[in-house]
């Protein structure tokens, strides 16, 4: 019995020392210096981790960067991913909701049913996201203004009762379809000196424990 619960202890310290030494040699571990416990034990920077993991997977040329203090006005607005790909910049906001969600693009509050058909309106995160957009295209001038897109991720902890877009730059998810929607992106508008240009203007502005390292380039896929 005291051997067996041993072994399940030695077990656990190796899987744990395991999956601490896998993280620290994962981009996000080496560019914010968070560690493995913290990724476990705060949501937001699970989140993180989660939206930077899936986005570094995506094929071509590309740059991630995560919890952006961007400059508006004579304050800051955090900012959980801007993806600078290939195929345009995107900006990344996760949404952390419950209950069903109702919203269309050009409403300016959309609305959570919580238990009990209680309901709770919030801002759209559509708009929030143009007025990212807005400031993304003062701060870097020399950037077309067509390869902006908004996405929208919602927590899978929500419904999506009815979601209305129309623009094609617009995209509403839910965490779970993060990995499908990489896959639709494509094209190339931006190169790879752009991209760098456009991640090298922006990466003092993310909020670590730590000065941000260089983030290694994920090469274009071959056939």
């Amino acid at each position: 019995m005291v051997i067996g619960i041993t072994l399940i202890i030695v077990a656990l310290i190796i899987t744990v020392a395991v999956l601490v030494y896998k993280h620290d040699g994962t981009a996000f571990g080496q560019l914010t210096g968070y560690s493995f416990f913290d990724i476990v034990l705060h949501a937001k920077k699970g989140q993180l981790y989660k939206l930077m993991t899936q986005l570094d997977r995506v094929p071509g040329e590309h740059k991630v960067l995560i919890d952006v203090q961007l400059p508006v006005n004579n304050s800051t607005y955090p900012v959980d991913a801007i993806f600078v790909h290939e195929s345009g910049i995107y900006v990344i906001d996760s949404v952390h909701k419950t209950g069903w969600i109702t919203g269309d693009e050009h409403q300016v509050e959309w609305v959570q049913v919580k238990h009990g058909d209680k309901q709770e309106p919030f801002t759209n995160p559509i708009m929030v996201s143009h007025r990212i957009i807005d400031t993304l295209r003062d701060l870097l001038p020399d950037v077309n203004e067509d390869v902006y897109s908004s996405v929208s991720v919602f927590s899978d902890a929500c419904s999506f009762q009815k979601i209305e877009t129309y623009s094609p730059n617009v995209e509403v998810i839910k965490m779970c379809e993060l990995k499908a929607w990489t896959k639709q992106i494509g094209g190339e508008v931006l190169s790879k000196e752009e991209i760098d240009k456009v991640y090298h203007a922006l990466e003092g502005l993310m909020s670590f424990t730590q000065q941000p390292t260089k983030q290694p380039t994920k090469q274009a896929a071959t056939n």
